[in-house]
């Protein structure tokens, strides 16, 4: 146990309080101690303060100044209690040969760290290595020793810092032997007339798949008629539990990956190929293994009525989102709109009930967030070429909506039944957070409509609504989702308030989510009887598999937006120099973001601002200038130079024209 400095202790009085958590340390050197009381709230830690606990250091705080309306607690740390980091990547740096030593890649773990000749392992001034941390100085108990354990190659280069990412992430790319034995027996049976025995016979129905042009796992299939009451719509789901069972290689695999891995120039999959791109994906004109979830809706697209039952289908067509906008719009070349015209009256009548559908979600409150993505296009050498936002087309829109009805009434289904599920929660947001967001809103002319004193979600809609259009219509949008509760994994039923529903959970992708293929598992045993007598162990199972695989999503998603950042600062390096015209994004107190239209985003230090001293204002988020008045909004566009493009700590810098 790590201990402050003698003439730092101070035993604390009994007036004192004292906390147990997770110190989150900041690149400019405070922190916050996150409590491990579920309700506790954060304490703020400045930097003379932190008495050398590390970012995620499990540490004992002290409360110096107590909450007030006008800002946060404070404190103290005054014990490592246990200390979380053991090594750290980062780039080797040296003072003419005599001294060496690594600079952390991640700010947040402070200062350089000292390293002996000796314990190079080979590494050179400026390569990207691994660093076991072996001990603290006297000082301030900070790490200062460590020896290098693992060299990635020169630091400017893209395979180093790749392979850094994803060793910091944990990110596994290789299936263990054991998994790839398990995984080549189930493809070399292929799929036997045994295994259909009891099954839903759908392989005279017209069901397909859509998906984008480069998809290898095709997870999902359609199938949907018009009815005299309305319409029948199936979402037929690839039968991955059938293949993946309990206590299996593979099982032990997926639970502790979670998550399929989507980077930009590969995919780090749950399964193995054998399964996720063959066996368990519903490529067209082979019999493919499915658990189905048919649903009968009125003419206004409400659920009434609802089937879940193992299946097998045999896909008519690989339909490609592209492909399906076109022939929608009406834009399609004579051969492609041919290749489509055997459901055009199916695409028809999806693009009807998806109508129904949006209608309906955004009249319950659901919020329809404007988010752009980055498209990174890649050459030949994985290098990138080109950066484009992402376009979402209708049939995109279509397939979404299809998705969360299924989610729904499966989440539904369970739930009235009192059984097991992984549920996909999302609760309300933060007051304090909320407020914030109504004071940056209020300032750029949006209004509020409160419910009962409260933001509802169909409030929170007509802001987007009002802001539609606008120069700061995107930033809104980022910042709502900023002020929310992050949505998450549990085993218990909490609803999903960014949708506006009372029960969802994630049924439609097993081959890429572990909380899916849980579910399928549940769902299977409650039609086989396998339930009888082991709900208990099913509860467990969901609880182990909902705090697991919201564990693993938020790994990826680090990994995902590290590789994305990375891409897009060699992408931008070729650019130095060069002028661009932007917008502000965000504004802080050291200086404000600015995104490009190609969706790259780089900082304006407030050093950089030196045509006037600029103010922060914290609640309406703008830079004014004192003795000029100019001011820096959300929103507003800018001009700027970029001057540096890092990829070693993938950072991109702007400067104001």
């Amino acid at each position: 146990m790590a201990k402050i400095k003698k003439r730092k202790q101070r035993q604390p009085e009994r007036r004192d309080r004292l906390i147990e958590g997770t110190f989150e340390a900041t690149p400019r050197g405070f922190g916050f101690v996150v409590p491990d009381e579920p309700d506790g709230e954060r304490l703020f830690v400045p930097g003379a303060g932190t008495h050398g606990a590390m970012h995620t250091d499990r540490v004992e705080a002290r409360v110096v100044k107590p909450k007030t309306e006008e800002r946060s607690a404070e404190g103290e740390i005054t014990r490592v209690l246990q200390r979380n980091v053991t090594s750290v990547t980062g780039t080797l740096e040296s003072d003419r040969g005599r001294r060496f030593y690594a600079v952390p890649d991640d700010p947040r773990y402070g200062e350089e760290i000292e390293i002996k000749k000796g314990e190079l392992m080979g590494a050179k001034r400026r390569d990207k290595v691994l660093v076991a941390l072996d001990g603290y100085n006297s000082r301030d108990n900070r790490y200062q020793r460590g020896r290098v354990t693992a060299n990635f190659g020169p630091a400017d280069t893209l395979g180093a810092n790749y392979r850094s990412v994803l060793h910091d992430h944990s990110v596994r790319m290789e299936f263990p032997d054991e998994v790839k034995a398990e995984a080549a027996r189930l493809f070399s049976r292929g799929v036997p007339e045994s295994e259909l025995e009891g099954r839903l016979d759908l392989r005279g129905e017209t069901v397909f798949t859509i998906d984008g042009a480069d998809a290898k796992d095709f997870d999902d299939a359609i199938s949907i008629e018009k009815t005299a009451e309305g319409y029948t719509l199936g979402v037929h789901i690839a039968d991955v539990s059938h293949y993946v069972t309990k206590n299996s290689a593979i099982d032990a695999e997926a639970f502790a990956r979670g998550t399929s891995i989507y980077f930009t120039d590969q995919v780090v999959p749950m399964l193995p190929f054998e399964l996720s791109n063959e066996l368990c994906s519903l490529k067209p004109g082979v019999d493919r293994l499915t658990l189905s979830c048919i649903m009968q809706l009125d003419a206004a697209g409400k659920v009434v009525g609802h089937t879940i039952r193992k299946s097998v289908i045999r896909s008519v067509k690989r339909c490609v989102y592209g492909e399906v906008n076109a022939v929608l719009g009406g834009t399609a070349d004579e051969p492609t709109a041919g290749s489509y015209e055997s459901i055009r009256g199916e695409l028809l009548l999806m693009r009807e009930l998806a109508g129904l559908l949006t209608a309906r979600r955004r009249r319950r409150g659901a919020l329809n967030f404007e988010t752009v993505e980055s498209q990174i296009v890649v050459d030949e050498n994985a290098e990138p070429v080109d950066i484009v936002p992402r376009e979402r087309g209708e049939s995109e829109r279509i397939i979404e909506e299809f998705m969360l009805l299924a989610n729904e009434t499966v989440a539904e289904h369970l739930c009235r039944r009192r059984l097991p599920c992984v549920y996909r929660v999302h609760e309300k947001p933060d007051p304090e957070k909320v407020q914030s967001f109504l004071r940056v809103a209020g300032a750029l002319g949006l209004h509020a409509r409160l419910v009962g004193g409260e933001l509802c979600p169909k409030g929170m809609q007509s802001m987007l609504e009002q802001a539609a259009g606008k120069p700061f219509e995107r930033v809104i949008s980022n910042l709502l989702i900023r002020s929310m509760m992050k949505a998450k994994y549990s085993a218990e039923n909490l609803g999903h308030f960014g949708i506006a529903a009372k029960y969802y959970c994630h049924f439609t992708s097993p081959i890429r989510r572990y909380p899916d293929l849980a579910v399928h598992r549940i769902l299977t045993a409650m039609e086989t009887g396998g339930l009888d007598g082991r709900k208990a162990a099913f509860e467990r199972f969901a609880e182990a598999a909902a705090e697991q695989s919201t564990e693993c999503e938020i790994r990826a998603l680090e990994a995902e937006r590290d590789i994305e950042d990375l891409y897009k600062a060699l992408y931008m390096a070729k650019f130095v120099g060069e002028e661009f015209d932007g917008f502000v994004s965000s504004v802080t107190g050291f200086g404000l973001f600015v995104e490009l239209p190609n969706t790259v985003e780089g900082l304006v230090h407030i050093s950089d601002l030196d045509d006037d001293y600029y103010v922060f204002d914290e609640e309406k988020l703008r830079l004014t200038g004192e003795r000029g008045g100019r001011v820096f909004a959300l929103g507003d566009p800018i001009r700027v130079r970029l001057v540096r493009s890092d990829i070693t700590a993938r950072q991109i810098d702007f400067v104001p024209v």
